[in-house]
C-alpha cells in the first residue's frame, strides 16, 4: 500500500494516533467503542488529516472519528490494492495493522468474508523476507552496531516519464542501500 496511498499504512494510523493523544495500540479497541463512525475523506493523507481535525473541532467523538479512520483504511485499501478483484475464498491479512481490531472489523463489514489473523501476522513480512533472502543464496556479515555508521535519507525527483516521481534513497556510509517511490520502471536516480 505504501507505493500506492500513504492513507492506507500503518504509518498513518500511526500518526493520526498521536495528532489525537492516542497510542497506536489502542486505535482497535477504541474504534470497537464506536456508535456512529464519521466518513473521513481519506483517498488522500492530506485531505485525511484535515478532515480529522474538522471532524474533531465540530465535536465527534473520539471513538467515532477513529472507527473512521479505520472504515477509510480499509475502504482505500479495497479501492487501490484490491480494486477489480474478486474475493472469492478466505482473506489473510498481515502486517501491523492486521492488529487492529477496528480495522479487521470493517474489512470483514466490507467484503462480506471472514477475516484471518494469525497470532504472529504482523511479523509474516519479515519472516517473509527472510525467506527470500535464505533463497537467494547470498550470504554476507552483517554488523548491529549502527552507532558509527552514517546514514542520510534524500529525496530526489526522477524525470523518468511524466509522474516526476520523487524517489527516496537511503544512504549508509554515502552508499546508496534503499530507494523508494518510483510508480513505474523509467527510474532514472
Amino acid at each position: 500500500m505504501n507505493t500506492l496511498c500513504a492513507a492506507g499504512t500503518g504509518a498513518f494510523l500511526s500518526s493520526q494516533a498521536q495528532r489525537l493523544g492516542v497510542d497506536v495500540e489502542n486505535l482497535g479497541k477504541i474504534a470497537m467503542e464506536s456508535k456512529n463512525p464519521i466518513k473521513i475523506a481519506a483517498k488522500c493523507t492530506v485531505f485525511a488529516e484535515s478532515d480529522l481535525v474538522h471532524k474533531a473541532q465540530i465535536g465527534h467523538s473520539k471513538q467515532d472519528i477513529i472507527a473512521g479512520l479505520c472504515k477509510a483504511v480499509v475502504s482505500n485499501y479495497l479501492n487501490n490494492v484490491g480494486k477489480g478483484k474478486n474475493i472469492q475464498e478466505q482473506i489473510v491479512f498481515q502486517g501491523g495493522v492486521s492488529k487492529n481490531d477496528g480495522v479487521i472489523k470493517y474489512f470483514k463489514e466490507a467484503t462480506g468474508k471472514d477475516i484471518y489473523v494469525d497470532k504472529n501476522s504482523h511479523l509474516l513480512g519479515a519472516l517473509g523476507v527472510a525467506i527470500l533472502a535464505k533463497k537467494s543464496g547470498t550470504e554476507r556479515l552483517f554488523n548491529f552496531n549502527i552507532s558509527e555508521q552514517d546514514f542520510i535519507t534524500l529525496g530526489e525527483e526522477c524525470n523518468g516519464c511524466s509522474n516526476n516521481c520523487e524517489v527516496i534513497k537511503v544512504y549508509k556510509n554515502g552508499e546508496v542501500i534503499d530507494k523508494w517511490g518510483n510508480r513505474c520502471e523509467n527510474t532514472k536516480v
